[in-house]
């Protein structure tokens, strides 16, 4: 978390609180590390199928929210 989101938070919050969300976060972060690392090792092996019919049901979603 930065600097400045961190001084708007305390604002608001204990500073209990502000911890608990920098772990959240850092653990999202680390998540997401660790999914993209396995996706790239499944390309590099061509072991990386994705579905055209989810790509376009993604793509729907995504148009139909941001008209």
């Amino acid at each position: 978390m930065n600097k400045k989101l961190k001084q708007f938070l305390s604002q608001y919050l204990p500073e209990e609180d502000i911890k608990k969300i920098e772990k959240v976060l850092r653990q999202k972060h680390l998540e997401k590390q660790e999914k993209i690392r396995r996706i790239k090792e499944l390309i590099e092996r061509g072991e990386y199928n994705v579905s055209a019919e989810e790509v376009a049901e993604k793509m729907l979603e995504y148009f139909k929210e941001h008209q």
